[in-house]
């Protein structure tokens, strides 16, 4: 009983520092996001500061030209006058005013009544492009949080001793489709006897791992990770309670998340072609992705995980061939 309680208290401490170093990761991988989005929020800050700058001198020599306008005309008006002047005090006025007939009009000026100095600020084309541009550097957060989580890619392949009779598997245990009829197979207690499933080879009891499917071309289809402890003789229970945790497309169109009670999903974009999940074992956690958008779909949490879990694959009946398309493991880099 002692060595036991040692055991655990040694398991709770790694666990305690596994939960730590991510703390520190997301922490440090937080502030990069952080700081490339205060950069982007400064950037248009000088950007502003610098469309008002240029405003307010467009403005000012606009102002000036009118000034020096001003000042030209009061220019001639003051020559007028004194020319006027003169005039009067001239004794031969009339002939005066034959010599030079232009004295007898005010010189050409402009009406001036409804000029307006502008003070009015405009920067609503700028703040739209701000907006724009902050919003596409919000919009990238899904998808740097995806390929955050797509480091932590594993190695899947498909265990054929554990895929149902009418499954085929690859020969490189990357696909499984369901076939027409039942195959002559070795008898195995790993093996589902009723359900459409598969599990993968490789078994998770601590860490984070990721993997990503083809779903796109089927009708229907279960994927996610399951207790190694699932149920293989008989019908499988697809909810947490029963040790699998999933996501479901029934009828074509319907995606559905199979938690203690069930969620239908929404799918932006006519549907899934490749899925992406994350497996957070100390936190309890099993995140769907659409790989190829970053959304995320649904999330279970609060789980705690005692049992090794491996990725769990049904693509259900092929229905007379309408759902005959595989489900196909693959790396990151082929969704890139």
């Amino acid at each position: 009983m002692i060595l036991d309680r040692l055991d655990k208290i040694s398991e709770i401490k790694h666990f305690v520092e596994l939960r730590k170093r991510s703390v520190e990761e997301e922490m440090l991988a937080g502030v990069g996001l952080c700081e490339e989005v205060v950069g982007c929020v400064e950037r248009s800050r000088q950007q502003l500061e610098q469309t008002l700058q240029e405003q307010q001198a467009l403005a000012e020599r606009h102002a000036d030209d009118i000034v020096q306008e001003l000042q030209n005309e009061i220019a001639r008006l003051k020559t007028r006058s004194t020319d006027t002047i003169h005039l009067l005090h001239t004794d031969d006025n009339l002939r005066l005013l034959q010599a030079d007939p232009a004295m007898c009009h005010l010189p050409e000026t402009r009406d001036w009544s409804a000029m307006r100095v502008d003070t009015h600020v405009c920067v609503e084309e700028h703040v739209r492009n701000m907006e724009h541009t902050l919003r596409a550097q919000l919009q990238k957060i899904p998808e740097w949080k995806l390929k955050r989580i797509q480091q932590y890619e594993v190695e899947v392949t498909l265990d054929p001793m554990t895929a149902h009779p009418k499954l085929l598997v690859s020969a490189d245990r990357k696909e499984v489709r369901c076939g027409d009829r039942v195959q002559k197979v070795s008898p195995s207690p790993q093996r589902f006897d009723c359900c459409a499933c598969v599990l993968a080879t490789q078994r998770f009891s601590s860490g984070r791992h990721y993997f990503q499917v083809r779903v796109g071309g089927k009708t229907g289809w279960g994927v996610g990770v399951a207790s190694e402890s699932l149920n293989r003789k008989g019908e499988v229970g697809v909810s947490p309670e029963e040790g699998l945790w999933s996501l479901l497309l029934r009828g074509g169109a319907e995606y559905w998340a199979a938690d203690h009670v069930p969620r239908l999903l929404t799918v932006a974009g006519g549907g899934l072609q490749t899925l992406g999940v994350f497996l957070d074992y100390e936190a309890g956690r099993v995140s769907f992705y659409n790989a190829d958008s970053a959304e995320l779909l649904y999330t279970f949490s609060g789980a705690t995980f005692t049992d090794r879990l491996h990725p769990f694959f049904s693509p259900y009946n092929n229905d007379g061939g309408g759902n005959a398309a595989p489900l196909v493991i693959l790396p990151v880099t082929q969704t890139e």
